[in-house]
């Protein structure tokens, strides 16, 4: 079901973003992560994005939102009136691009707000070069959400992600070709 979302805004991350963004990502973390089936308990989860809203964590938010659009990262967010509901990064390298994230607050899910976050990221990153985004392999709703926007799985491509205390998360790699920008 697509919801109104004329109140939703979204553009660039603005300064003072910086606490909302951290919030959102630790929310959303804690809420998509755990997968007993492929290792990660709910406490695994909690653990790893324990840190997620320290200080340090909030001023490297800050110097990316100070530096917003610059050394070729981007950080988008969606704000509902002044609270931080969702954001999107991403990052222009020489032969690609990459949408590092988009992440929802589950409550804000399902109303359009990831198509109009991943729509500004494109604006932003141009339609010069082909775009990979890596999601966890067992997020499927993440996985799916790729698939509506072109992204194809590429075949035979895969990695981890070291996490805090050494765990890895499975990755996929997912490409939009520039046939389908």
């Amino acid at each position: 079901m697509e919801y109104e979302n004329n109140d939703i805004e979204i553009g660039p991350a603005r300064p003072g973003d910086e606490r909302g963004i951290a919030a959102v990502h630790k929310e959303t973390w804690i809420k998509t992560y755990p997968n007993p089936a492929a290792g990660f308990s709910k406490s695994d989860v909690l653990s790893m994005a324990k840190d997620f809203d320290s200080p340090e964590s909030i001023e490297s938010w800050k110097d990316k939102i100070f530096t917003n659009g610059e050394n070729q990262n981007y950080v988008c967010a969606a704000r509902d009136r002044d609270k931080v509901v969702a954001f999107c990064c991403a990052k222009k390298f020489e032969n690609y691009n990459q949408l590092s994230a988009i992440y929802i607050l589950p409550q804000y899910q399902g109303r359009g707000i990831g198509k109009r976050l991943f729509a500004n990221v494109r604006g932003w990153l141009g339609r010069e070069k082909k775009i990979i985004v890596t999601p966890v392999a067992y997020n499927l709703p993440a996985i799916g959400f790729y698939e509506k926007m072109g992204f194809a799985v590429i075949k035979g491509k895969s990695s981890a992600k070291k996490m805090p205390g050494g765990r890895t998360m499975p990755l996929i790699e997912m490409e939009l070709m520039l046939s389908a920008i």
